[in-house]
């Protein structure tokens, strides 16, 4: 089969660069550009803090934001330890995770025991 493509290609054959040349595309298009547009959008987000908003690292580390100075953010975690991180270690906002025992609804039985 690569042998057949090479002979086409020598041979002139648009055929080929039409659908070489498409396959770039969808490539790009569905591969590609998904991910440039999510990366984008987690750059925006990981560079728009304000002073009290709880932070996760890139290392896992969870924190609040106390002060913010050009390319450094200053962070205190829970035990009182104050940090101080570039932007870029900053992964985003801190949303917790929703527990399964918060997001079941209520049974008959539990409505009726109370």
């Amino acid at each position: 089969m690569v042998v057949l493509a090479a002979q086409a290609t020598q041979q002139g054959n648009p055929l080929v660069t039409f659908v070489m040349v498409g396959a770039f595309f969808a490539f790009y298009w569905f591969y590609m550009r998904p991910r440039n547009k999510k990366r984008r959008e987690q750059m925006t987000q990981s560079r728009n803090f304000e002073v009290g908003d709880e932070i996760q690292t890139i290392g896992g580390l969870i924190a609040t934001v106390t002060d913010i100075n050009n390319d450094k953010i200053a962070v205190r975690t829970d035990s009182g330890v104050e940090l101080t991180f570039i932007k870029r270690a900053i992964a985003g906002k801190y949303n917790p995770p929703v527990s399964v025992a918060d997001s079941a609804p209520e049974t008959d039985a539990e409505a009726e025991g109370q």
